[in-house]
């Protein structure tokens, strides 16, 4: 835990599936996954350190949720 906070996060994921059925025992199903929708910046930390960088933001991360994700998925069960 650090002595200084940085900015929140906020992002919205969403999921869209739709089931069609061929027989009785047989569908397809298709699926999107939406993650970071609105494709808000995952900041740093503010600097810490003495000087003109203190309370500076430097800019984003590179994590893993830094930008808009699109997953799609086609399933056929049988």
């Amino acid at each position: 835990m650090g002595t200084v906070r940085g900015p929140g996060l906020h992002t919205v994921d969403m999921s869209l599936s739709k089931m069609f059925n061929i027989t009785e025992h047989q569908n397809v199903e298709l699926r999107g996954e939406f993650i970071n929708v609105s494709n808000t910046p995952i900041l740093n930390a503010p600097g810490r350190s003495i000087g003109s960088s203190l309370g500076i933001i430097n800019g984003n991360t590179n994590g893993s949720q830094g930008a808009r994700n699109v997953q799609l998925a086609l399933k056929f069960n049988f």
